[in-house]
């Protein structure tokens, strides 16, 4: 078996007269240059390409909006009729995006020796995702193949809005609450030690309130550094453990999963992932066991995957998906409900539509709950703080001039 190169090459495109710059792959230079001959390309110099598989990984990434504008395309294309082999052709020319050209120069090569398109694209399992590649595979068998390039394009853009929402959802309370320590600790590591040490240099009476307050101004200014390496260590212990032991990770994604305010939104992004994928696969014609093994791929939260593995062996062993979810814990039962209800009438492609709808509403609600919510939080939290300082600094002071008043 031929082990493939890659290549960066220049060449003169013949039809249009313009120099073309890009990378693919080829057995050798010989093969390199027969396959841009095919493909309309006058080869002018190539060079090996030889960098470290980090790099190389870095340098390929293609963003969703170059997946959104190549499956566009190519329903476009196919819904005009057009074939597939000569869609990839116009397409690899057309991209603007080098690393997306590549990639389809590949495709294309290995389509046009013979192979489906869905095992063309699973070379570049990086790029197009389990998800994609069974919807084409699906469409591949079922002759209807325009349906999967919309289901993808259309699955891409909602992926996108909900990483959009799920940054919006933890932006805030982050900063926020990164705010509020910053300024805690120059009142109690800066302001509150000058300020206390002139109330003991003039020999005033110390009520506890700011002996505590002093305290805790001491503890913070011996411990400030490991205060702030603490959360930064147990982030790469959770990290580091997470990757080495599976029921440590699945314990940390629990914990998650039920922290104040965070822990609701993190838990309905993820099963409206799961849902969402599920309703596509499902529509696609995809059996249900191999619906909930491509859903389970898109959760992050492995507390979630392993009840999805539950549910899919109840499911394996006769239960049906609404019941086998009544088991888990996680699903609403408004949810479980619409799933039975799509079982029982055999509509299930509404019913999914619905389940899809509701947690989209649940997730604009919640993240409008928690930024509500934090603002009030924070004000009360350092509100507290300064009434704290300032009846701890000016208490004393006050006192002791009624005393001499006296």
């Amino acid at each position: 078996m031929t082990v493939n190169k890659k290549f960066q090459y220049k060449a003169l495109d013949q039809g249009s007269g313009d120099i073309i710059r890009g990378k693919i792959p080829a057995p050798n230079a010989n093969a390199l240059e027969q396959i841009l001959r095919e493909s309309g390309l006058t080869l002018i110099s190539s060079k090996e390409v030889k960098s470290s598989k980090l790099l190389s990984s870095f340098l390929e990434t293609i963003t969703p909006k170059d997946l959104i504008t190549f499956f566009v395309h190519m329903e476009q294309l196919e819904k005009a009729g057009v074939p597939l082999l000569d869609s990839l052709g116009d397409l690899k020319d057309y991209s603007t995006n080098q690393k997306i050209r590549d990639v389809v120069q590949d495709v294309y090569e290995s389509v046009k020796n013979g192979k489906m398109l869905s095992e063309a694209m699973q070379k570049h399992h990086k790029v197009f995702d389990k998800v994609m590649i069974s919807l084409i595979a699906m469409g591949e068998k079922t002759g209807n193949i325009e349906l999967a390039f919309k289901n993808i394009y259309e699955n891409i853009k909602w992926s996108v809005e909900i990483k959009h929402k799920t940054v919006k959802a933890v932006r805030y309370p982050l900063f926020s609450l990164t705010v509020m320590i910053l300024v805690a600790a120059i009142l109690l590591k800066v302001v509150v030690p000058k300020v206390t040490g002139f109330i003991v240099e003039q020999g005033i009476e110390i009520p506890s309130y700011t002996v505590a307050l002093m305290a805790t101004s001491k503890f913070m200014e011996n411990y400030f550094g490991a205060i702030i390496l603490t959360p930064i260590i147990l982030y790469i212990i959770i990290k580091v453990g997470g990757a080495s032991n599976n029921k440590f990770a699945r314990k940390v994604d629990f914990i998650k999963l039920h922290m104040p305010l965070l822990g609701s939104i993190i838990g309905k992004i993820e099963l409206s992932r799961f849902t969402k994928i599920f309703g596509v696969t499902f529509k696609s014609g995809i059996p249900i066991l191999e619906c909930l093994d491509i859903a389970k791929e898109v959760v992050n939260n492995r507390s979630i995957k392993f009840e999805i593995d539950r549910i899919r062996q109840q499911v394996s062993d006769g239960s049906t998906v609404s019941s086998a979810m009544g088991f888990s814990g996680y699903f609403p039962p408004l949810v479980i409900r619409m799933f039975k209800v799509g079982e029982e009438s055999g509509n299930m492609t509404n019913a999914l539509s619905n389940v899809q709808y509701f947690y989209d509403s649940e997730i604009n609600d919640a993240i409008d709950k928690i930024i509500g919510s934090i603002q009030p939080i924070i004000i009360f939290v350092m509100g507290g703080l300064m009434a704290w300082v300032v009846a701890a600094v000016f208490g004393p002071i006050y006192g002791n001039f009624s005393n001499l008043g006296v």
